[in-house]
């Protein structure tokens, strides 16, 4: 430091928890009189530019860095007796808070002070100076959602739990892409988009009956609660690890959509729709960049095989893309010379059926095949037992299906 710096003791620590010192430079200013007395102003500014904390630090105070709330847009025209929305679209004075009937707000004209942050559970209140969310909304909501989760349970009528269940989904918002128009002449569930209810029903007491409603006898009923558990994914990104953690995790789903597990048809067709859904939502190019396939190729060869030759009723094409990978990937990372056991799980238990399956499952088999006997040597140790049934009809296959045929009968 120079002649015009103060170093200035601080009893702050930085982050990695060593005393520091902070340097300050002193502007002296210039005196001014001011009711015939003399008034010095100091100026102090601090290396990350806070001048008002650096002056509290001189005279031993702390000066606390405000913090700022950013609210939402918002163009309110009172009086507004028909309710606040929230309007979505460009027209007007663009996305914001609107008094619903009175949309065609001009910049010139005088709006109320708002001090609104999405998302607004109940609603939007006038506090008698401005428009604020209600209080105690979020509660009020999950209450709602409650006992709506205790209908599905307990009923006791079948209308009583389609009424309830299209409740639900009232309040829950369709795809961005099913809605066309998102203006406030929208339906409701446009406009919802966003509002984050599907992660109050989550919290709701009861939820998990939805899980249990998806393998229910009545099929209304069953796609009813499937559009709702969409449904709250769709409304928001992060609610589909909470349905996840509600549903057990990745590798329970896994474990119970096993078909060499002894496991309950319904437990069973829960871990389906939770892996459908796990698989229908990824958005990467193949499923082995998914989050859920590491988990999958933990499940013996054998059981994948299984699960790709005799999927269970239901399976989306997304996961059956996403099985016949994990069933190729599983063979691969088998160490050494392969065992009967191997190449009986890894496609020579189903050689035989070729002629009879998709163009997926021969590909999947072959491939798998081919990934389990990497050495030449392995090769002729099992080429018998496939040979006289992939070369008979080599020509008929696809061009890839054809190629790894070749690569195998080499």
């Amino acid at each position: 430091p120079g002649p015009n710096f103060t170093e200035v003791p601080s009893d702050e620590r930085s982050f990695c928890q060593g005393p520091r010192t902070r340097v300050v430079r002193v502007v002296r200013a210039a005196t001014a009189l001011a009711l015939g007395g003399v008034v010095l102003v100091l100026g102090a500014l601090l290396s990350n530019g806070r001048a008002a904390e650096a002056a509290g630090s001189l005279q031993g105070d702390e000066v606390s860095p405000r913090e700022l709330t950013l609210f939402d847009p918002c163009f309110i025209k009172g009086p507004c007796y028909k309710g606040v929305i929230w309007f979505p679209g460009a027209e007007f004075r663009g996305p914001g808070w609107y008094c619903k009937d009175r949309l065609d707000v001009k910049k010139t004209d005088l709006i109320d002070e708002c001090h609104i942050v999405a998302p607004c559970f109940y609603g939007t209140i006038w506090t008698g100076k401005r428009w604020e969310c209600a209080a105690e909304d979020k509660k009020k909501v999950v209450k709602k959602y409650e006992d709506l989760m205790q209908k599905l349970l307990k009923g006791p009528h079948r209308g009583d739990k389609l009424w309830a269940i299209k409740e639900l989904d009232s309040e829950l918002p369709k795809l961005p892409t099913s809605c066309p128009e998102r203006g406030y002449k929208a339906p409701k569930k446009c406009r919802m988009i966003g509002m984050d209810h599907g992660n109050l029903m989550l919290m709701a007491k009861w939820s998990s009956v939805l899980f249990d409603l998806v393998v229910c006898e009545d099929p209304e009923m069953r796609g009813r609660a499937a559009g709702v558990l969409y449904n709250i994914v769709n409304d928001h990104k992060e609610n589909q690890k909470r349905l996840l953690e509600k549903m057990g995790g990745v590798d329970l789903l896994v474990a119970h959509l096993n078909p060499e597990r002894n496991t309950s048809k319904k437990i069973s067709g829960k871990a389906l729709f939770g892996m459908n859904m796990l698989a229908s939502e990824c958005k990467a190019q193949s499923p082995d960049l998914c989050d859920f396939f590491p988990a999958l190729t933990q499940m013996s060869s054998s059981g994948l095989a299984t699960l790709v030759w005799n999927p269970p009723k239901g399976t989306g094409w997304q996961l059956q893309v996403a099985l016949q990978e994990a069933w190729v990937s599983s063979c691969t990372v088998k160490p050494g010379m392969p065992s009967e056991q191997d190449f009986q799980a890894c496609g020579g238990k189903y050689v035989q059926n070729l002629t009879n399956a998709t163009d997926e499952q021969v590909y999947a088999t072959l491939q798998s095949l081919q990934s389990l006997l990497k050495e030449d040597l392995w090769k002729q140790k099992y080429l018998g037992n496939f040979a006289h049934q992939v070369k008979p009809f080599v020509h008929k296959l696809p061009s890839e299906s054809k190629l790894v045929a070749k690569k195998l009968l080499i």
